[in-house]
């Protein structure tokens, strides 16, 4: 018997527009960059029966490659900390309260207990780079204080989430670093977006979520010396056997299909690449 057919849509209304409208109007998603939400909208409609299932499967998606993994994120309790952030103390009291940010996010806090020892190689391998691009960056710009990187570093960093942008925009200037944030989505990135280092941590996987070979393409377009792209070393829920095998295997799927090759591999807490065109 032959499966079930999608039935054909009838007099839907093909107004990406008017579904991000309406998504964004929800309390969970009304910080995401319109861009995000109406290329997802955009997946969506052709898969819907109506205006109000195309809103649905956005919803859906969105929670997949967003909401799940910035739930419970405390903006509030960030601006605190970053309100007590010491200034002219050294950098001791600086990286302790960057610490305590970072422990608010479940991305962050993987790293933590490798920040003393996690860019030296990346950066032995790339050079001092003299600007970085941080794509999908989260609160990755919180481990500055780790990174060694010489003043005047320009350092730029994209984010999907208004209220993160916002306060890293905030941030930068409280550590001393000539950053700037972004609220842009990976989609549009342009031939003008070109950096020595572009960091993709744990980007992957939520980029092949939303379409299957997005990694691989995005890799080409990217104008860099070298990209250092992470996967998680664990699901949000704690669990990773298998987790590092299926990721490498993706990652080598990617090297072959984008022009790049591996110059080194961390495999502690996630599993890291950096990377250079071949």
């Amino acid at each position: 018997m032959r499966g079930r057919t999608r039935p054909e849509p009838v007099g839907l209304p093909m107004d990406v527009d008017a579904i991000a409208d309406v998504v964004r109007q929800s309390r969970k998603y009304r910080h995401l960059c319109l861009d995000t939400v109406a290329r997802i909208a955009r997946w969506a409609l052709p898969r819907s029966n109506s205006q109000k299932d195309a809103v649905k499967r956005t919803k859906r998606k969105l929670h997949q490659v967003y909401g799940a993994y910035l739930a419970g994120l405390d903006t509030a309790r960030l601006d605190g900390l970053l309100a007590r952030m010491p200034e002219g103390e050294g950098l001791d009291p600086v990286r302790d309260a960057c610490r305590a940010m970072m422990e608010l996010h479940a991305s962050t806090r993987e790293r933590l207990d490798v920040l003393d020892t996690f860019y030296e190689p990346i950066f032995a391998v790339t050079g001092m780079p003299e600007r970085i691009l941080d794509l999908g960056c989260g609160l990755h710009p919180l481990a500055l204080p780790w990174m060694g990187l010489p003043q005047g570093i320009e350092y730029e960093a994209w984010e999907i989430d208004g209220r993160i942008v916002d306060w890293l925009n905030r941030f930068f200037p409280a550590v001393g670093v000539s950053g700037v944030a972004r609220w842009r989505d990976m989609s549009c990135l342009g031939p003008n977006d070109g950096a020595d280092v572009v960091f993709l941590l744990k980007m992957i996987p939520c980029l092949e979520q939303q379409e299957k070979g997005w990694g691989a393409r995005l890799l080409r377009q990217l104008r860099a010396r070298h990209a250092v792209v992470s996967f998680p070393g664990r699901s949000l829920g704690g669990r990773e056997k298998g987790m590092a095998d299926t990721y490498a295997q993706m990652m080598d799927e990617m090297l072959s299909a984008s022009g790049w090759r591996a110059d080194l591999v961390m495999r502690a807490p996630e599993l890291c690449y950096v990377l250079q065109p071949s």
